[in-house]
C-alpha cells in the first residue's frame, strides 16, 4: 500500500467514525425530543424571535427502599416449640428460613414466605388439639402474622427492584404498556387478595404469575417512560407559550386575511405539533387515565409510606396537571391565532 492509499484509508476510517458518532448522538435523542426541538426552531425562524430553552422540570425522586419500608416484629419460636410441631409444615418452613440462603430473599420471595407462614400456622392450628399447650401459642402467632399482611405487601411494593425500575428508569424504546398495566392492576389487587388470606392460597399456587408480572414491569418501564415524555412536552411547551403569547398577536392578518407568514406558521403548527407531538400527547393522556385507578388507591393506602405516596402524587397527579395545563394553553394560543387569521389547522396544499 502506497502513502496515498494509506492516507485515503485513514480519511475513510475517520469519516466512518465521525458518521458513527453523529448517528449515535441522534439515536440518544428521542423522536419526541427531536420533534419538539425542530418545532421550536422553525417557529423561532419564521417569527424572527428567540425562544427560551426549556426549563428542567422538577424531579420527584423515589427514596431508597430502606427509608420507606416499615419494620415489622417477627415471631420467635423456640427450638422446643418447633420440635413439638414436627407434624406440621410450619417446622420445615421456619427451619428453611433460618438457613443462610433463606435469610437472603428478594422482596417478592419474602412476601410469598409470609403468606406461606400464615397458611402453615392456620393448618397447624387446625390439626393441633385445643387442649394442648401449643394451641394458644399457634393462634397468637397466626393473628400477629395476619395483622401484618398488608404491611408486608406495602414493603414488597416499595422495595421490589422491578417495581422501582418501572417507576424511575425511563427507556428510549417503543414498548407496549398493556403488559405493565396488567401488572400494576395485579399488584393492586394482590393487597386485597392476601388481606385475611381469603385468596392467598391461589397466589401461593401460582407464584410464577407474580414473577411474570414483575418481569414485564422491569422490561417495559411504564410509567417511568411516559412520565419522562410528559415532562419533556411540559417543559418545551411552557417555553414556547411564553414566546408565542406575545409573538402570535403581532403577525399581520389585516381584516382577517392571512399573510404569507401566517400561512407558514399554520403549516409549522400542523406538521410538527398536530402531526408529531399531539399523537404522543394523546397516548400519554390515555395511559394516565388507565393507570389512575391503581395510583388513586395507593395514595389512600395506609400501609404505604408518605415518601412513596409523595413520589406517585408528584409524577402522576401534579406532573400530569402541569402537562395538561401547558398543552391546553398552547392549543388555545393557536386557536386564537388561527381564528383571527381565518385559517384552518390543516396544512395548505
Amino acid at each position: 500500500m502506497d502513502k496515498r492509499e494509506g492516507k485515503r484509508s485513514v480519511r475513510a476510517i475517520t469519516l466512518i467514525m465521525i458518521c458513527s458518532c453523529l448517528l449515535a448522538s441522534c439515536a440518544d435523542k428521542s423522536q419526541l425530543n427531536s420533534s419538539l426541538d425542530e418545532y421550536a426552531s422553525r417557529l423561532s425562524r419564521v417569527l424572527d424571535i428567540d425562544t427560551p430553552s426549556p426549563a428542567a422540570q422538577p424531579e420527584y425522586q423515589l427514596p431508597p427502599a430502606s427509608q420507606m419500608v416499615k419494620t415489622l416484629p417477627s415471631i420467635s419460636i423456640e427450638i422446643t416449640e418447633l420440635l413439638s410441631l414436627r407434624q406440621c409444615e410450619l417446622s420445615t418452613l421456619v427451619a428453611n428460613k433460618n438457613t443462610a440462603l433463606g435469610k437472603v430473599q428478594l422482596p417478592s420471595q419474602q412476601l410469598i414466605y409470609e403468606l406461606s407462614l400464615v397458611k402453615a400456622l392456620r393448618d397447624c392450628e387446625a390439626i393441633t388439639p385445643p387442649s394442648s399447650s401449643i394451641h394458644e401459642q399457634l393462634r397468637s402467632w397466626r393473628l400477629a402474622k395476619e395483622s401484618q399482611l398488608s404491611y408486608r405487601w406495602g414493603n414488597f411494593l416499595q422495595s421490589s427492584q422491578d417495581v422501582r425500575a418501572s417507576l424511575t428508569q425511563s427507556l428510549k424504546v417503543n414498548a407496549s404498556e398493556d403488559a405493565a398495566l396488567r401488572g400494576y392492576f395485579y399488584l393492586d389487587k394482590l393487597n386485597s387478595r392476601i388481606a385475611g388470606m381469603q385468596d392467598a392460597t391461589i397466589v401461593l399456587e401460582n407464584v410464577i404469575e407474580l414473577e411474570n408480572h414483575l418481569y414485564e414491569l422491569q422490561k417495559v418501564r411504564f410509567p417511568a417512560s411516559t412520565w419522562n415524555e410528559q415532562s419533556l412536552i411540559t417543559s418545551h411547551l411552557l417555553a414556547l407559550n411564553s414566546s408565542l403569547s406575545s409573538a402570535l398577536p403581532e403577525v399581520n392578518c389585516e381584516d382577517g386575511r392571512p399573510s404569507d407568514t401566517a400561512k407558514i406558521l399554520r403549516n409549522v403548527f400542523y406538521l410538527f405539533f398536530i402531526e408529531q407531538v399531539q399523537p404522543v400527547a394523546s397516548k400519554l393522556t390515555a395511559l394516565h387515565y388507565k393507570i389512575d385507578p391503581v395510583f388513586s388507591t395507593w395514595l389512600d393506602e395506609p400501609t404505604l409510606s408518605v415518601e412513596f405516596k409523595a413520589f406517585i402524587e408528584g409524577n402522576h397527579s401534579v406532573g400530569f396537571a402541569e402537562y395538561q395545563s401547558a398543552v391546553e394553553q398552547h392549543v388555545k394560543l393557536w386557536q386564537t391565532f388561527l381564528a383571527r387569521c381565518n385559517l384552518s389547522p390543516t396544512v395548505s396544499g
